[in-house]
């Protein structure tokens, strides 16, 4: 390995965990209900309509921040939040050749496991942390699954998925939609989550760690990835009363596509990770192309996912997963939207 710099950035622990309510107070709601299978409940009442504000489109990852006093999701959504120390054991950048990359990651990672909604035998655990590419090259990053350990130092039974994903800029390869990299001087969010994890285990988790994280330079096999342009005029809205008669609240993102070609977008669903206020990722969900365009999935036909230059496109959950499937309170939603420039 070359000279590799990482800094942790200097934190207090928070070891203790608290029980919070995650969101600021709306108004109006729907129905009033506890979660599915127990284990946890919330009011039920959703959050007022409105519009949150762009805070950032870096790497097409659009960051919406409601306004004071208003919310995304429930009023209220009772989790179990810690913050604890992590480490990275080996970084490898063989691939990166006479790169020497600069990378700092926080020496803390933000754990939340989610209190309400389905509940089999356990709930979701999101784990959070930034990581800031000081270097002047672009590159990407490969991370291993993120692992948990007692107060002993013992290894905990639960674990993380792989999020990469989610985890930084969209970069062009010519097939590919869906590859995230660094770019040079941006931080970004790595996000991932565990599942069927009950209370017990949460509390039991002391310290977390990653076995090893490979840092490369951006491509897909032997084809160089390019950092993608971002979409022009992103615009929010967080709907209640939903749209179509649903009895949930529904969540809309509209762009418009100003890069001067066609774009096309990923024909999968598109990942929406909500945040609160203290940088704790308290859900995920999905916007879909077919949902803003009243149609079954089924039923798109190809040139429904071009975007002409000019155009606009929307995406959309009619029936808003983090009010209903996977309840939460949020006060910042990231949007990773995900597309192609056609040859």
């Amino acid at each position: 390995m070359k000279g590799f710099q990482i800094r942790l950035l200097l934190a207090v622990p928070v070891a203790a965990v608290f029980l919070s309510g995650c969101g600021p107070q709306g108004s109006d709601g729907g129905s009033t209900g506890g979660g599915l299978g127990g284990g946890g409940s919330s009011s039920k009442e959703y959050c007022s309509e409105n519009y949150p504000d762009l805070s950032s489109s870096e790497g097409n990852v659009y960051v919406f921040d409601v306004a004071p006093m208003s919310c995304l999701g429930l009023v209220e959504s009772p989790a179990l939040k810690k913050e604890v120390p992590f480490t990275i054991t080996a970084v490898d950048d063989s691939d990166l050749d006479s790169i020497d990359p600069k990378f700092q990651i926080d020496s803390t990672i933000k754990l939340l496991l989610r209190k309400s909604g389905v509940n089999f035998s356990g709930y979701d655990l999101y784990a959070s942390i930034k990581m800031t590419n000081q270097s002047e090259t672009d590159y990407c990053y490969d991370p291993e699954d993120i692992v948990f350990k007692d107060s002993a130092g013992a290894l905990l039974p639960k674990d993380t998925s792989d999020s990469s994903n989610a985890g930084g800029a969209l970069f062009h390869t010519k097939s590919r939609t869906t590859f995230r990299c660094l770019p040079s001087q941006q931080t970004h969010y790595f996000i991932t989550n565990g599942f069927l994890v009950t209370e017990d285990m949460f509390n039991d988790i002391h310290t977390a760690s990653m076995a090893s994280l490979e840092l490369e330079r951006p491509k897909l096999g032997y084809l160089d990835a390019t950092k993608a342009p971002v979409l022009s005029m992103p615009a929010m809205q967080w709907l209640n009363p939903g749209k179509r008669g649903s009895s949930y609240p529904t969540l809309s993102v509209t762009w418009t596509n100003n890069t001067g070609s066609v774009v096309k977008l990923d024909d999968n669903s598109h990942k929406v990770w909500l945040m609160d206020d203290d940088g704790y990722a308290v859900s995920w969900m999905f916007v879909y192309l077919e949902d803003a365009l009243g149609k079954d999935r089924e039923d798109l036909v190809p040139e429904d996912y071009l975007i002409l230059p000019g155009a606009t496109v929307t995406l959309e959950d009619d029936a808003a997963d983090n009010a209903a499937v996977m309840p939460s309170s949020a006060t910042q939603a990231r949007v990773y939207l995900d597309w192609l420039a056609p040859d």
